[in-house]
């Protein structure tokens, strides 16, 4: 009977662990990818200016000097952030309701009308770096037809147009808005889970100081297994053949995002480690408060 109490106990302690890691999973999306402004500060650490060097390199079919945006670099990623700014704060405004589809609008020709200068004046410098003494009158006429070829696949303005979706795009995007407004309640379900699963355990135990224990001890193994994975993601970002798979323009961001999600992590894992402590600290310590009553001696005949 004791080896059937030790499997249930052990499968249900198992569950326990899924579902608390389920809630720090929802807790760690709701405070970063589910958050716009969190978004907005992590997308500062793009090198949009390597970005753009890669769309430049491909629109010029002469080969242009490495990095040769890096003289106008700091300049190109203030100018680009502001705008990137507003793309996520009019995307998460529209899936939490609070703008309509039609008010998602990105004036891009602003955009570009502001980085031509800076974009023309850093690969001109940097080819008389290396070398190139190309006039700058035949430069801009170079780089203006370029420009004009460029912009003419880019549209002036950036806006979302429900009409141009097909119904199951509209489905989708209709599933993902729903979705983003109803995730709260996802908190609720993965507790209610974790309540009823703890209840099994002291049904079957029928023993509060041992229950106390078990639960205390899939909340430590919780909180443990978290420590592991927030060393791992923080390192995550320095490994070689992870960086060698993302494009180079996205490299810091990588590390900068995966650290963020890691550190999201700390609430949680300190709060099941403290919470499992103290409950096998009860475990220990309420037996010895509340002996239990000792069992009457058999009656002499």
């Amino acid at each position: 009977m004791d080896v059937f109490k030790g499997v249930i106990v052990g499968v249900v302690g198992f569950f326990i662990c899924i579902f608390l890691l389920a809630i720090s999973m929802v807790y760690v999306v709701d405070v970063t990818i589910g958050d716009a402004d969190f978004m907005v500060r992590n997308a500062a650490a793009v090198d949009y200016s390597l970005l753009l060097e890669d769309i430049m390199r491909g629109a010029q079919p002469n080969e242009l000097p490495e990095n040769f945006l890096n003289g106008k670099a700091g300049e190109i990623n203030r100018s680009v952030r502001g705008f990137v700014a507003r793309i996520i704060q009019s995307v998460y405004g529209y899936l939490d309701g609070k703008i309509g589809p039609e008010e998602i609008k990105v004036p891009l020709w602003q955009l570009f009308d502001e980085l031509r200068p800076l974009l023309a004046e850093a690969e001109y410098n940097s080819l008389r770096k290396q070398g190139q003494n190309v006039p700058k009158k035949s430069f801009d006429k170079r780089f203006d037809i370029i420009w004009r070829e460029l912009m003419s696949e880019i549209p002036d303005t950036l806006e979302f147009d429900e009409k141009s979706l097909t119904p199951e795009d509209l489905r989708t995007l209709y599933g993902i808005r729903d979705g983003y407004r109803n995730f709260h309640y996802a908190y609720l379900g993965f507790i209610l889970f974790c309540v009823v699963f703890c209840a099994i355990i002291f049904f079957v135990d029928r023993n509060i100081p041992l229950s106390l224990r078990h639960v205390g001890i899939m909340l430590v193994i919780t909180g443990l297994l978290q420590v592991l994975l927030i060393i791992l993601l923080h390192n995550m970002g320095t490994w070689t053949f992870v960086l060698d798979k993302i494009p180079k323009y996205l490299k810091s961001y990588e590390g900068v995002l995966l650290a963020a999600l890691g550190d999201s992590f700390f609430l949680t894992t300190i709060l099941y480690l403290v919470t499992g402590g103290v409950f096998i600290g009860a475990s220990v310590f309420l037996p010895r408060i509340f002996p239990p009553p000792e069992s009457e001696e058999k009656l002499q005949p």
